[in-house]
């Protein structure tokens, strides 16, 4: 799970801080937003993509709030043309 950065907006478990066992363990219940950015790397771990974005706990489980179709940005025009 991932901050917003408006404050105490714990708790933030980030790969560099996983949070205690108690923590982990903690149950989401109905009604309950998260911001949630899995980050995904190459197989030689130089290359690191990370995407997320806002989900709210249904009886149905976890839904995006806002839907967007993941892609890389780039400064370079070249770079952007062949991510796509």
């Amino acid at each position: 799970m991932h901050g917003r950065g408006y404050g105490n907006d714990g708790p933030l478990l980030t790969p560099q801080d996983r949070g205690s066992p108690e923590l982990r363990e903690l149950r989401l219940q109905r009604g309950n937003a998260f911001v949630w950015k899995p980050i995904a790397y190459s197989a030689d771990e130089q290359i690191e993509f990370s995407t997320g974005g806002s989900i709210v706990v249904t009886d149905m489980g976890g839904e995006q709030l806002v839907a967007r179709e993941p892609r890389l940005i780039s400064s370079s025009p070249s770079v952007e043309r062949e991510a796509r």
